[in-house]
């Protein structure tokens, strides 16, 4: 509910495991990084992200300052947004995430986790580029 995500990319890690010979060697490796969005974007797109965020971040200063009435506030408000947005499922995660990743790493597709990691994923010949560059440097 708080809008960061981890984002795996498998076809990367394929891709490496194929042309660097060391990580064929290894157990599991992964590619990952985390991904926040905190930020309302122009189109609106992510608002019931970044309004989930403000709630939040509004609980947990309520909480810290001792202040009990506006922490019990701030907590239904949270809840409440929650519970009409949605934002606990899947789905939503992945129409919020999706765009901005697609547009930012070429990735073909993504789906989400139960747990909302975000899995990215990009044509094999992309990833293959990435790593050659990777290796290249």
């Amino acid at each position: 509910m708080s809008g960061i995500w981890t984002v795996t990319m498998p076809d990367l890690v394929l891709a490496a495991k194929e042309m660097i010979p060391d990580f064929s060697q290894t157990g599991d490796i992964a590619a990952t990084f985390f991904y926040w969005e905190i930020q309302n974007r122009e189109d609106e797109s992510n608002k019931a992200i970044s309004v989930s965020n403000a709630l939040l971040f509004m609980l947990l200063n309520s909480g810290i300052s001792d202040s009990d009435k506006s922490t019990k506030f701030y907590l239904e408000q949270f809840r409440h947004h929650i519970n009409d947005t949605k934002l606990q499922r899947q789905v939503i995660t992945q129409e919020i995430a999706t765009p901005l990743i697609g547009e930012n790493l070429n990735t073909i597709n993504t789906d989400v986790s139960s747990s909302h990691v975000i899995r990215a994923f990009m044509d094999k010949q992309k990833a293959q580029k990435l790593v050659r560059s990777f290796l290249n440097k």
